[in-house]
């Protein structure tokens, strides 16, 4: 301290300004380290890799690696998987070499681990601190079904797992029970008048239970307690089989992508509407060109009669078709069953007449159409 007095004035005025600002520093610091969310209390906000960058965790993880036999200077273990989604980032699917039954039996070893491991933290009973007890999951149940394996209270696989399950809030509304993107129904009567006082009043919050792993029921549960089975209504039966994160990872593409079109659809809009505007005018000024000096009003009484024979008009000229052959040019093409100066039957030369002789006759066209197809029907059975 006397070599500290000993300073000049000025250095002693530096150094404590110097103190200020690192305590400043460091007390902005401490709201970073406490959460790492509130970037703008970092020492360089605007640099992207001081605020993502942790020498601790890169420390632990240098270690890990280097208990695994690999390489520390391997970037894929260093870089945060939120990166895996972004353009030009490490392609981790590519290093993926666990099958879903070598990853399960990871998770289950972890499990065997924890059960054989001693709890920290764990508050034994003194009675059982004294008899020589730790605080191991396994040792802890086999000590407990000893002690009280007579007297345990016994339940069904169902039951364990409706609640075993995570419980959360799922919205009742006309169109169904809503939860994370999906729509459930149930033919329960209470569940069916929960959706009539949606539509009626609005909608409320419900209590259900859920599976992460599959999206296809969901159970509700009333102020008493009771339970009902819900499923996928007929508009959400394609996410059908999966999972509720990969739910909410295909209603986000679905959003991007309808905004991606978006401008698209506006044009597409405003193309019809230029379109319409356009028959609209023209059909204003023949409206106006036809009249010929004539009220308005005249053009009312014979409105309905003049649209009903346009449209049939209209529909006789749909329905009508041109005849596919020339009747004259069939008429030589018949071919007779008998040669010339055999005997035929008199239904056979009636027949051979009616077809020899056919000329065509005022009709519609679709008449037409049929003789012509009558004609050929018969010269196909006299080719044979």
């Amino acid at each position: 301290m006397d070599d500290v007095a000993r300073l000049p004035t000025p250095v002693l005025g530096i150094g404590a300004a110097g103190m200020a600002v690192a305590l400043i520093e460091l007390a902005r610091l401490a709201v970073f380290m406490i959460d790492p969310a509130q970037v703008a209390w970092s020492i360089q906000p605007a640099n992207t890799w001081r605020v993502r960058h942790s020498c601790v965790s890169a420390y632990w993880v240098a270690c890990q690696e280097v208990d695994d036999g690999g390489n520390v200077y391997r970037l894929q273990r260093y870089e945060p998987p939120r990166d895996a989604v972004k353009r030009r980032s490490p392609k981790y699917h590519l290093d993926a070499a666990l099958t879903l039954d070598e990853i399960v039996s990871i998770i289950l070893g972890q499990i065997v681990r924890h059960n054989r491991s001693k709890m920290r933290r764990f508050p034994l009973a003194p009675e059982n601190v004294l008899d020589g007890w730790a605080a191991i999951p396994r040792e802890l149940w086999t000590r407990e079904v000893s002690h009280g394996g007579g007297v345990g209270t016994r339940y069904t696989h169902e039951y364990l797992h409706k609640q075993l399950l995570p419980v959360d809030t799922a919205q009742v509304t006309q169109q169904g029970i809503t939860f994370r993107g999906c729509f459930y129904k149930s033919l329960e009567p209470t569940v069916r008048q929960w959706m009539v006082q949606a539509a009626v009043k609005k909608g409320f919050a419900v209590r259900c239970s859920y599976d992460l792993r599959l999206v296809d029921e969901l159970i509700v549960h009333d102020s008493n307690g009771k339970s009902y089975t819900c499923t996928l209504t007929a508009d959400s039966k394609r996410f059908a089989g999966y999972s509720y994160a990969e739910v909410k990872y295909l209603l986000s593409r679905e959003l991007d992508m309808k905004k991606a079109k978006a401008p698209e659809s506006e044009q597409a809009r405003a193309d019809q509407r230029a379109q319409a505007k356009a028959v609209v005018d023209h059909a204003i000024a023949a409206t106006k060109a036809a009249r010929t000096g004539a009220a308005r009003s005249a053009r009312r009484a014979d409105t309905a009669a003049a649209r009903g024979a346009e449209q049939t008009t209209r529909r006789r000229e749909e329905v009508t078709m041109p005849p596919t052959t020339n009747i004259e040019e069939t008429k030589g093409k018949v071919v007779r069953l008998r040669p010339e100066g055999s005997a035929a039957t008199p239904s056979a030369e009636i027949q051979m007449q009616s077809v020899s002789d056919a000329t065509p006759t005022t009709g519609s066209s679709l008449q037409d159409l049929l003789r012509n197809l009558a004609l050929e029907h018969t010269n196909e059975s006299t080719a044979k």
